[in-house]
C-alpha cells in the first residue's frame, strides 16, 4: 500500500473513531450545529423549494447553498436522531428537495435518482407521485431502465389516491417515456391515450398538448405517421393556445421529423424554422439550440452541405455559450456524423474522440458507449473490421459495467455487422443469439424482431436457406404483430435479394413488393429508394430482367 494511501486510510479510523466516542445526544447536537454553521457561511437557508403537490411546479431558483445541499440533508438527518423537531425534519426535506433538483440540473442522474428515491419514501400522495416520477426519468437518464419501469409503475400506483386525476396523467407520461425508450411502443400508447383522456376530461390544454406531443412520436415509431402527424398538430394547438412556448417548440420538431421521413421536406423546414423563431421571442436559447440542430440534420439528409454546416455552427456556439456539455456533446456528434457521410474521415474521427473524452469528463458512461460504438463504424471503413470489433467489445463492456442491458443488445448486434465484416460469421450468430437473448429476457420483441430479421440475413449469405427462410418467417410475424414496418419492409426487401438468387423470380418480386408496401406506409422514403436501388443491382447482376 502506498504511503499516502496508509496515511489516507489510519485518518479515516482515527476519524471514524472519534465520532464513534461521542455519545448520541452530542454527536445530534454536533449535526446540528454544523448544519447552522454551514448556512451561516453561504448566505443563510434558502428559500423554500416549490411544492412537489403541485401538478405544474414552479421551476426552483438557484441557491449558492445547493451544492452543499446533499451534506446539509444529512447532518439534518442524523440532527434529527436525538431530536425530532417538525422543523428539523422539514430543513432535511428541504435540502433533500434542493440536492435532487442540483444532482439534475448537473447531469448527475445516479445522485438524482437515489435522492429523489429517499425523498419519495419520505413523502405521501401528490409529492410522493411526483418524486418517483422524477426517480424514474433520472434512472431512464441513467440507462437503468429495470429500475426506470418500477418507480414509474409506483408512481402510478402513488397517484392513484390524489383527488386530481391529473398527477395520475403525468405519472403515466413518464412510464410511456421509459417504454419507448426500450420499444415497447403498445404499452407506451395506452399510457399516453389514458394521458390524453384524462387532460381533456380535466380541460388542460397544456397536458393535453404534451401527451398528444408525447403519443405522435410513438405512433411514428410504430409505422402509423398519419396518425402520429394528426397527434403532433393537435399537440401544436393546444399548446400554443395555453402559451406553453417550449412544449410547442418540442410539437413542431417531432412534427417536422414525420415530415421529413415522409419525404416532405419543405414543410419540415418550414416547421423547424417556425420552432426557431419561437424559441427566440421566448428568449429559449436552448430549445433554439436543439431547432437549429435538428434543421441542420435535415440539411445533411437533402444534401444541402453549406447550410448544413453553418447552422450546425450557429447550434454549436449556442450550446457552448450556455455552457450545455450534454447539448454541445450531441451536436458534436451529429457534426461528425456530417463529416463522415461529406468524405472527411479525419474530421468526423476527430469529433467523435472529442465526444468521447467529453462524455468522459462529465462521466457519462452510457453516451461514452455510444460514442465509441460511433468511433467504431468509422473504423470499419478506416481501419479495418479487428479495429472495430475491438472498440465495439470496449462499448459493450462499458454498457454491461452499467447494467444498460437494452443498449447492451443494440450494441451487440453492432459487434455482429463487423464481425461480418471480417469474415467472422461464425461470431457473428453468436452474439447476434447474445443479442436476441437479452431482447427476449426484457420481452422486447420490437428489438428480438429486429435481431430475428438480421439473423436470417447472416444465414442467407451462408447459404444456409433453409434456416434463413425460417428465421425471416419468425422476424416477419413479429414486425406484423409490433407495426413494426421499417423493419418489415427492410427485411421483406433482404429476403426477396436472398430468394431472388436462388432463381425464384416470382417469389422474389412478391416479396419485393410486399417490402416496398411496407415501407410506404412507414413513411421511409430513403430506405425504399435505397432497396429499390439494391434489388435492380441484384437483377441487373444475375441477368433478370430490370425492376420497373
Amino acid at each position: 500500500m502506498d504511503a499516502e494511501d496508509t496515511y489516507l486510510f489510519r485518518h479515516a479510523l482515527l476519524r471514524d473513531a472519534a465520532y464513534q466516542l461521542q455519545p448520541p445526544g452530542d454527536r445530534a447536537r454536533l449535526h446540528g450545529l454544523a448544519l447552522a454553521l454551514i448556512e451561516s457561511a453561504l448566505g443563510g437557508p434558502p428559500p423554500d423549494a416549490p411544492s412537489l403537490a403541485d401538478v405544474w411546479p414552479v421551476a426552483i431558483t438557484p441557491h449558492a447553498m445547493d451544492a452543499a445541499a446533499h451534506d446539509l440533508a444529512l447532518h439534518a438527518g442524523l440532527a434529527l436522531n436525538e431530536h425530532p423537531t417538525p422543523n428539523l425534519h422539514a430543513t432535511r426535506l428541504l435540502y433533500l428537495q434542493r440536492a435532487a433538483e442540483y444532482a439534475d440540473t448537473n447531469y448527475d442522474s445516479a445522485a438524482a435518482a437515489r435522492l429523489w428515491r429517499v425523498l419519495a419514501n419520505e413523502l405521501a400522495g401528490e409529492a410522493r407521485a411526483a418524486a418517483l416520477r422524477r426517480a424514474s426519468d433520472a434512472s431512464l437518464r441513467l440507462g437503468d431502465n429495470g429500475s426506470a419501469i418500477a418507480l414509474g409503475e409506483q408512481a402510478i400506483e402513488a397517484a392513484s389516491t390524489c383527488a386530481d386525476p391529473r398527477h395520475g396523467a403525468r405519472a403515466k407520461l413518464q412510464l410511456a417515456t421509459v417504454y419507448a425508450a426500450v420499444s415497447r411502443f403498445p404499452d407506451s400508447e395506452e399510457l399516453c391515450r389514458g394521458a390524453v383522456e384524462a387532460a381533456i376530461n380535466s380541460g388542460d390544454a397544456k397536458l393535453e398538448g404534451l401527451a398528444a406531443s408525447q403519443l405522435g412520436p410513438v405512433l411514428h415509431s410504430s409505422g402509423r405517421p398519419s396518425d402520429a402527424e394528426r397527434s403532433l398538430q393537435r399537440a401544436v394547438d393546444s399548446l400554443r393556445r395555453c402559451a406553453d412556448a417550449g412544449g410547442e417548440c418540442y410539437a413542431l420538431m417531432h412534427l417536422a421529423s414525420v415530415y421529413r421521413e415522409t419525404g416532405r421536406n419543405t414543410e419540415a423546414e418550414v416547421a423547424y424554422t417556425q420552432s426557431i423563431e419561437i424559441s427566440k421571442q421566448a428568449n429559449a436559447p436552448r430549445t433554439e439550440a436543439i431547432a437549429k440542430s435538428n434543421l441542420a440534420n435535415l440539411y445533411r439528409l437533402t444534401g444541402r452541405v453549406q447550410e448544413c454546416e453553418q447552422t450546425y455552427a450557429q447550434a454549436l456556439a449556442i450550446a457552448r455559450e450556455l455552457g450545455e456539455r450534454r447539448l454541445v456533446g450531441h451536436i458534436v456528434g451529429d457534426l461528425a456524423v456530417f463529416h463522415s457521410e461529406t468524405g472527411r474521415a479525419a474530421l468526423a474521427e476527430r469529433g467523435f474522440h472529442e465526444l468521447l473524452v467529453l462524455w468522459r469528463e462529465i462521466g457519462d458512461r452510457r453516451s461514452e458507449a455510444f460514442a465509441l460504438n460511433n468511433i467504431a463504424g468509422l473504423e470499419r471503413h478506416s481501419h479495418g473490421p479487428e479495429q472495430s470489433i475491438r472498440t465495439r467489445q470496449q462499448a459493450i463492456a462499458l454498457l454491461r459495467k452499467i447494467g444498460d442491458r437494452a443498449s447492451e443488445a443494440v450494441a451487440l448486434s453492432n459487434l455482429s455487422a463487423s464481425f461480418m465484416d471480417a469474415n467472422e460469421d461464425a461470431r457473428a450468430e453468436e452474439s447476434y443469439l447474445q443479442a436476441l437473448a437479452i431482447h427476449r429476457d426484457q420481452n422486447n420483441r420490437r428489438g428480438a424482431g429486429i435481431v430475428l430479421g438480421n439473423l436470417a440475413i447472416l444465414y442467407g449469405r451462408a447459404e444456409q436457406l433453409q434456416r434463413a427462410e425460417e428465421t425471416f418467417l419468425q422476424a416477419v410475424e413479429i414486425h406484423r404483430e409490433q407495426k413494426n414496418y421499417r423493419f418489415l419492409g427492410v427485411h421483406l426487401c433482404e429476403f426477396a435479394r436472398i430468394i431472388g438468387r436462388t432463381g425464384r423470380r416470382a417469389e422474389a418480386l412478391q416479396l419485393w413488393t410486399d417490402g416496398q408496401q411496407a415501407l410506404r406506409t412507414s413513411g421511409d422514403t430513403h430506405l425504399e429508394e435505397a432497396c429499390l436501388h439494391a434489388m435492380r443491382q441484384d437483377f441487373t447482376e444475375r441477368g433478370l430482367e430490370p425492376l420497373a
